[in-house]
């Protein structure tokens, strides 16, 4: 594993100011570079968490268009798509692939649509903006969207595993009491609420248990600031959970502030489970249990599958589901086994 110190000789910083950059501290005056590169320095130190794609075949006369509906600013918000879009970055560098990436994509033209010979899209998009991206036909890859899975090639998440085996944790610690922490999950460019598919398994997951209470369902932004919002509202409800399941780290993060300032304990008076498993995980005081998800592997598979179209005039769509790994640490420590362990690659 990284230390702050590998990442602060790497990014040029004290070690002081990375600690505080990853558990995303306010009160820190430090431009938006830097921040963005400390994040950057963080990914990259972390490479090893996803596996790499077999070399591919000599693609240096392609051109990919890299898109994203976020800002840098959104990016470094929430370092998941952050993430993804380096593990294509770098998957394009590694094989000398000519690349160009656009983000915020409501500026884009559709000239520069047709300048390229594939599009990799990250994110979410609405059917008017998935018409313009289709302008290649089928060299078009979605990474953590499924927009139509009969014509395009799509990367997602196994979202309903990852809930799972967060439960099944939970339950087998002795905590049957489980909230959920989350955000409204939306398209980018236009603001339209989406079903998150975490929520929407947790909620029929506990169901079946007969276990959920609707008061301990708290939704706000994908930010540290209402994850803190959203927690001390749990912890002012009569019958408080004693186990959060939160939909993002950043969110996760906000949430064990709000716990620390009332006086309680993370791991031991309520125990917590993030989401995305972000380099700011492992330096959390203490150290947040987290559902890790293989976005470089994402990025650098979509590279692959859209070269594989492109240079094969492949037809038939692919969709590949990418598993989940849980990854305890201090915040919700096993009781037989403390710290960064996996419990799982499904």
């Amino acid at each position: 594993m990284a230390t702050l110190k590998d990442i602060a000789d790497k990014a040029g910083v004290s070690t002081a100011t990375v600690s505080r950059v990853l558990n995303y501290d306010k009160t820190l005056s430090v431009g938006e570079e830097t921040r963005k590169r400390i994040f950057r320095v963080a990914e990259s130190l972390n490479y090893k968490k996803g596996p790499h794609i077999d070399k591919l075949e000599s693609s240096q006369n392609i051109k990919i268009g890299i898109v994203s509906p976020l800002t840098e600013s959104d990016e470094l918000d929430d370092p998941y798509y952050l993430s993804i879009r380096m593990g294509v970055e770098g998957a394009c560098k590694a094989h000398g692939i000519q690349m160009e990436t656009i983000l915020d994509f409501s500026s884009i033209e559709q000239s520069q649509i047709k300048s390229y010979d594939g599009i990799i899209a990250i994110s979410r998009y609405e059917t008017d903006e998935i018409e313009i991206l289709s302008k290649h036909g089928d060299h078009l890859v979605f990474v953590d969207f499924d927009p139509n899975s009969d014509v395009f090639d799509c990367i997602l998440l196994n979202h309903e595993q990852a809930i799972v085996d967060v439960l099944e944790y939970f339950r087998e610690n002795g905590h049957e009491r489980v909230a959920f922490v989350g955000g409204h999950d939306r398209i980018h460019s236009s603001g339209r609420e989406i079903l998150d598919k975490r929520l929407e398994y947790f909620k029929r997951l506990q169901v079946e248990k007969g276990h959920l209470i609707e008061d301990w369902i708290k939704l706000g932004e994908f930010s540290l600031d209402d994850g803190y919002k959203s927690m001390r509202e749990l912890l002012k409800h009569p019958n408080r959970p004693n186990a959060v399941f939160a939909a993002s780290d950043t969110i996760a993060i906000g949430a064990m502030k709000a716990i620390a300032e009332m006086g309680l304990s993370v791991g031991n008076d309520i125990e917590i489970i993030g989401f995305d498993d972000i380099p700011a995980a492992q330096f959390t005081n203490p150290t947040l249990s987290s559902v890790r998800v293989q976005t470089e592997f994402m990025g650098r598979h979509a590279v692959k599958i859209l070269l594989d179209r492109i240079q094969t005039k492949r037809k038939i769509p692919v969709k590949i589901v990418v598993p989940t790994e849980l990854v305890v640490r201090g915040s919700s420590p096993n009781k037989d086994k403390i710290g960064g362990e996996s419990l799982g690659n499904y």
